[in-house]
């Protein structure tokens, strides 16, 4: 799966208020959408393995449901290695 990362369009050039407020709230909606899709939020506990894995993720394994090797913890995930390797 392709990186993503956010881009800025090129603002309305325009006096609009309106226009202008429009823009700033789908620019927003796309840092938002690019946030989750990346897992970036905030670092949730999982107690199952996450659906969509990327180079560099890193989560919180329970250790109980899910343990990708060290018990719970923090883990970072590398598709080179097709691992999780433990961060602490």
């Amino acid at each position: 799966m392709a990186e993503r990362a956010y881009v800025p369009s090129i603002p309305p050039q325009t006096d609009s208020e309106a226009e202008l407020r429009r823009w700033i709230l789908q620019e927003l909606q796309r840092v938002g959408t690019i946030m989750q899709e990346l897992g970036i939020q905030q670092v949730v506990e999982h107690n199952t393995v996450p659906k969509k894995v990327r180079t560099g993720m890193i989560v919180l394994a329970d250790g109980t449901n899910w343990n990708p090797g060290s018990g719970r913890g923090y883990y970072g995930y590398d598709a080179v290695t097709a691992a999780w390797r433990f961060l602490g």
